[in-house]
């Protein structure tokens, strides 16, 4: 059966939307000054117009994926929602992929890394963060530490052989952690192309979710 990926990506104040069949592959971005607030907007009108120019009928469309989270409350229940009333009759052809690993993703395309250690700003000084490993034979990303909220102050230090990326340790007051971090890599508006790559990968290792188990993973509205 041929596969056409159809990948959202809501998460922040940029509308990512991409269709990807084998080797073809394309992608349209809308960035708002106003975060999240034009997303609703662009969403449904930037899917009409990329089955237009890729001239790939909705229909056709047969797998479809988006990031999850975390990010914006707001822009990762509108990916959700359209998934679901996009996908309602296909309940196994829903692939949500965590924004954690489209950054492990991210970073591993650039530094050829293993492991990565992700960090995201959450709320007043705590950190959302988790430890990935990319598995280079699969092509997919693997847990080693999960998901978890903590306070800032209790990382004092941290191993050699690890990537780390995240705005958590950008932020002014804690600019002293700067000095820990072995090389810093990070996309503050993701787009649908790594959604899409993990997708495929995941499809080829029977990765997937039912419709019933599309929940967005939410920080805080203002993560970026």
């Amino acid at each position: 059966m041929k596969k056409f990926i159809l990948s959202l990506d809501t998460s922040t104040n940029l509308c990512s939307v991409s269709i990807k069949h084998n080797s073809y592959y394309i992608e349209i971005n809308n960035l708002t000054k106003k975060k999240y607030k034009k997303n609703n907007e662009h969403i449904l009108s930037n899917i009409n117009y990329i089955t237009l120019i890729s001239k790939i009928k909705l229909y056709n469309i047969n797998i479809i994926s988006f990031n999850f989270g975390p990010g914006s409350f707001t822009g990762l229940r509108l990916s959700s929602i359209i998934c679901k009333g996009l996908f309602f009759n296909k309940k196994n052809n829903i692939i949500r992929i965590s924004n954690f690993h489209n950054i492990a993703l991210a970073t591993w395309k650039k530094y050829k890394n293993t492991y990565t250690f992700i960090s995201l700003h959450s709320k007043y000084n705590e950190i959302y963060f988790c430890l990935l490993k990319f598995n280079i034979n699969k092509k997919i990303i693997q847990p080693i530490m999960p998901e978890s909220i903590n306070n800032i102050n209790n990382f004092k230090s941290f191993p050699s052989n690890y990537i780390y990326t995240g705005n958590a340790f950008s932020i002014k007051e804690n600019i002293k952690y700067k000095k820990n971090l072995l090389k810093s890599i990070y996309n503050k508006y993701p787009t649908a192309k790594y959604t899409s790559l993990l997708s495929e990968a995941y499809l080829k290792n029977n990765i997937s979710t039912t419709i019933n188990n599309t929940s967005p993973n939410y920080i805080i509205e203002n993560i970026f």
